[in-house]
Parts: structure tokens; sequence; C-alpha cells
């Protein structure tokens, strides 16, 4: 969801509840038509269902895609370390194990 449409959401909300949260107090200063608030709330309905399916893909909202990024290349990294060193455990330890099979036949 935009930042933008989810602000208008909360204020169209606020308006719709003012008395509740205002106690009676002042009149709401902020007003929306009647066609406003059915479009404002189909569109946050459309927003809110594709960010479900975003999420449920395992897809990033282009609001969270820098931070995302950002862990997805830490991983990356940190994935690439732990294979470098299990390919060089791997590439050694077979050698190695040759080497003193080798070597202590020799010497005995």
């Amino acid at each position: 969801r935009g930042k933008t449409l989810a602000l208008k959401v909360a204020l169209i909300e606020a308006t719709e509840n003012w008395e509740k949260l205002t106690g009676g107090g002042p009149p709401c200063p902020v007003m929306f038509n009647s066609e406003d608030i059915c479009e404002t709330m189909k569109l946050d309905a459309e927003h809110r269902g594709v960010d479900k399916i975003l999420e449920t893909r395992r897809l990033v909202p282009t609001d969270h895609y820098e931070e995302a990024m950002i862990h997805g290349k830490q991983f990356k990294e940190d994935t690439l370390k732990k294979a470098r060193n299990r390919l060089r455990l791997w590439c050694t330890v077979p050698w190695m194990t040759w080497m003193k099979r080798n070597t202590c036949n020799e010497l005995s």
C-alpha cells in the first residue's frame, strides 16, 4: 500500500469515529464525500489483496525493497562463505588423509 493511501484511509477512519476519538469535542476539521470514501476504501482493499499475494509468494512490496536487498546481499555473502569453507574442507581433508596414509606407509 502506498503511504498516502494508508494516510487517507486513516483520516477517513478518524472522521468516521471523530466523536468517539474526541469525546464529543470540536467538530472534525476534515471532510470526505461519500464517493471519495467508497473509491478510497475500494482501492485500499485492492492494495491489501495485492500485498497478501506478494507475502504468500515471498515477493517484496516496494516500500521494503531496500531493506530486502540488504538482507539478501548479507544472506548471499554468508552462504558463499559457508560454501567456500565446506569446499576447502572437502578438497583438503581427502588430500590430507591420502598424504598421511602414503607417508606413514613409506616411513614404516
